[in-house]
């Protein structure tokens, strides 16, 4: 059975995926592109989801630290987790970004305002797996840490 505090991020993670597939269909395969309102609105939510998911993610890793349930990650897992929080915020820096210059009057097929969606997505994207991936690390040497101790069998 699963731990209660991992609803929250079941339910987020969800969501988040829910919201880039929603992004990947509305801009790539219907084709409406990244430089249309439609587009644009997708991104924009899917920028909102993957923001909530990392925060309940941060939250509950944070969580289990402070808790000692799962050992102190190691130095190669403290980089990929750096870097994949400064991606993500780059990436969402850049969309903001983006935002800011349609929002000064800027037009959609204006060139910045295109490559700071274009640099700012795949980033982004790429960015929220790698953190992903690591909590999922950390839930995992939780579990086995438990495992030792013969607290929980895992399933």
């Amino acid at each position: 059975m699963r731990d209660q505090h991992d609803v929250p991020v079941l339910l987020t993670g969800c969501l988040a995926a829910g919201g880039a597939g929603m992004f990947l269909i509305m801009s790539v395969l219907i084709g409406f592109g990244v430089s249309t309102l439609i587009g644009r609105e997708a991104m924009y939510l899917c920028l909102l989801l993957e923001l909530v998911n990392l925060l309940v993610l941060h939250a509950r890793a944070g969580a289990l630290l402070r808790s000692g349930k799962a050992p102190q990650p190691s130095p190669k897992m403290r980089l990929l987790r750096r870097v994949s929080g400064i991606g993500w915020l780059t990436g969402a820096v850049l969309l903001v970004g983006s935002l800011a210059l349609l929002l000064f009057g800027l037009p959609l097929a204006n060139i910045w305002v295109k490559l700071a969606a274009y640099i700012g997505v795949p980033v982004m994207m790429l960015s929220w797996a790698g953190c992903l991936i690591v909590f999922r690390r950390l839930r995992m040497s939780a579990a086995a840490c438990a495992q030792e101790k013969g607290k929980v069998l895992l399933p």
